[in-house]
């Protein structure tokens, strides 16, 4: 059921999206660095 967001919960889906643009980032890099 839906209830109200915990602070934690909120502080780690912030988080957990800057984690998969960091990921991202890092697997692009990856991808240009080999032809």
């Amino acid at each position: 059921r839906r209830g109200k967001w915990h602070p934690e919960a909120k502080r780690f889906r912030r988080s957990n999206l800057s984690l998969n643009a960091f990921c991202k980032a890092n697997f692009d890099s990856f991808e240009h660095a080999n032809p």
